[in-house]
């Protein structure tokens, strides 16, 4: 019997990088809505994801990298995520159908964590002090021009 496998592009690193781009929206925003097709392609790999990082090992950290190609990403699962589903095997999504598109008529589905998931902003903490340091240097740049003329 032949496979079917799910496809949405042509080619198959189209496909990949599909599926790394909604798994890392999925992670950073902590829900996701689209088509149901594309829900049901990634639920798969998110449950996998999140139970290798329960092992907490550097091969499981490895493996979750090759997935995702993102350090951001992987720090937040070993951050945050992994500390609210410590007592759970599995189940860790919601998928909610929710209406059809008006232009396509293509199923729209939202997908959530089962339980609340708070991710610390350090990133765009990092991100403001980064625009302070910059305006401040454009400003003294700006100061010393005026003082030359």
């Amino acid at each position: 019997m032949l496979k079917s496998k799910k496809r949405f592009r042509f080619g198959k690193d189209a496909n990949k990088m599909l599926k790394k781009k909604l798994i890392k929206n999925f992670i950073l925003h902590g829900k996701l809505v689209t088509t149901e097709k594309k829900i049901k392609f990634i639920i798969p790999d998110i449950e996998k994801i999140i139970t290798l990082a329960k092992k907490n090992t550097q091969s499981s950290k490895n493996e979750i990298f090759k997935k995702i190609e993102d350090k951001k990403i992987v720090e937040i699962i070993y951050n945050n995520i992994i500390s609210v589903f410590k007592n759970r095997n599995s189940g860790y999504l919601k998928h909610y159908k929710l209406n059809n598109r008006l232009s396509d008529g293509a199923l729209i589905s939202k997908l959530e964590w089962v339980e609340p998931i708070v991710i610390e902003k350090k990133i765009k903490e990092k991100k403001e002090e980064k625009l302070k340091k910059s305006t401040e240097i454009k400003s003294k740049i700006k100061l010393s021009k005026s003082k030359n003329k």
